[in-house]
């Protein structure tokens, strides 16, 4: 849907001023922040906008224990957009020293996070199998996969 505004500047005008007028109620319900801005940060200047500055974070330090001697260890993640969703998977493969041995990632097509959590942490292991990298242990970050594997490992 199109609207023609013809030659007439003030037409124009009202539009702008409609426009300013639900940026500044979007502002003051504080819905609006400096990170929407992006490129056009000079306009939210322009109507007196101001933001909080922000605060960058420290980056955090994290370490990664080696598997024991002749293992492997996994690493892998899933990503997805939407539940369901298109979904993804990467990870990688060190040994015992934390050479990386393999490395990779793979579209795992349209399902649900819990799906391709799963179906990540299979593919995964089959494919550290195929190459001759067992015994492995794998980390994951999903807590309900870690909890649901080892429900099952248990026998509950």
């Amino acid at each position: 849907m199109g609207k023609n505004l013809g030659e007439d500047p003030s037409k124009t005008n009202n539009i702008i001023f409609e426009i300013q007028c639900h940026l500044r109620t979007l502002y003051a319900a504080r819905i609006l922040t400096s990170t929407q801005w992006k490129g056009d940060l000079h306009r939210a200047v322009a109507m007196d906008f101001v933001f909080r500055p922000m605060v960058p974070r420290a980056p955090k330090v994290v370490h990664w224990p080696t598997p024991s001697p002749a293992w492997f260890k996994l690493n892998l993640d899933g990503s997805f957009l939407g539940n369901p969703g298109p979904v993804g998977a990467a990870g990688i493969i060190r040994d015992a020293e934390g050479h990386v041995r393999l490395a990779y990632q793979d579209a795992l097509g349209t399902t649900t996070s819990v799906i391709a959590e799963l179906t990540a942490i299979w593919s995964d292991l089959e494919l550290a199998m195929t190459h001759g990298l067992a015994p492995i242990v794998v980390e994951v970050d999903a807590t309900t996969m870690i909890q649901l594997l080892q429900s099952r490992a248990s026998g509950k």
